[in-house]
């Protein structure tokens, strides 16, 4: 046909723009998360308390390229791993919601980013099969032995135990077993930071 879409086979993810908030004058950001901030899981009440800012669900989404996604117990903390392609990785299945600048910043202090978690950019196709660039919660410098754990395609551990930011020893001890570090100067450093942010997280907590 000589349509407009004559040439956009099903099979062709179009990318499409955000429209991020023009009419309200607030600037949106797009994210994918895939582990405790889907709805109902553990931590999804934080998308929606206006006390973090606002945040509005898009629909549900893909990664489209794999990556590895591993659960670390006890406290069954879902890592998406930055390193697509490999053997083990699979697409992942999440969740997209726009979300305001102040929302974006607590999501980086809960994500403890860029210190644990690093926010970068993926792309995603939402349930069209439209394609998105998202901003996605990532574990970019990690322990090896990750990867020899098993992997999966999505999330769901609604019933896990929390694992509660007054217990900064524990947070603490979880990242250094997850994370890489490129030098003792530069893990001293992140640790610094890191216990800076338990502070400022709890103090946000009992506020």
């Amino acid at each position: 046909g000589s349509g407009p879409h004559a040439h956009t086979g099903s099979s062709v993810p179009l990318r499409v723009s955000s429209p991020f908030g023009e009419s309200t004058g607030k600037r949106m950001h797009r994210i994918f998360v895939y582990g405790t901030l889907k709805r109902g899981e553990r931590n999804d009440s934080w998308l929606s308390n206006p006390r973090y800012g606002s945040s509005k669900f898009v629909d549900r989404a893909t990664t489209v390229r794999p990556y590895p996604l591993v659960v670390y117990p006890p406290f069954s903390i879902p890592f998406m791993l930055n390193a697509e392609n490999h053997p083990k990785a699979k697409k992942i299945e999440g969740e997209m919601y726009d979300v305001d600048d102040q929302m974006l910043a607590s999501l980086d202090m809960l994500e403890f980013s860029p210190h644990w978690y690093s926010r970068l950019k993926i792309d995603v196709t939402d349930s069209e099969r439209a394609v998105h660039e998202c901003g996605a919660y990532l574990l970019a410098q990690f322990d090896s032995h990750l990867l020899e754990m098993d992997t999966f395609h999505s999330y769901s551990q609604a019933g896990s135990p929390v694992l509660q930011h007054r217990e900064p020893n524990m947070v603490i001890d979880i990242m250094c077993k997850t994370k890489r570090f490129e030098s003792e100067s530069e893990k001293r450093k992140i640790l610094e930071k890191m216990m800076d942010a338990l502070v400022e997280k709890m103090s946000e907590k009992n506020a």
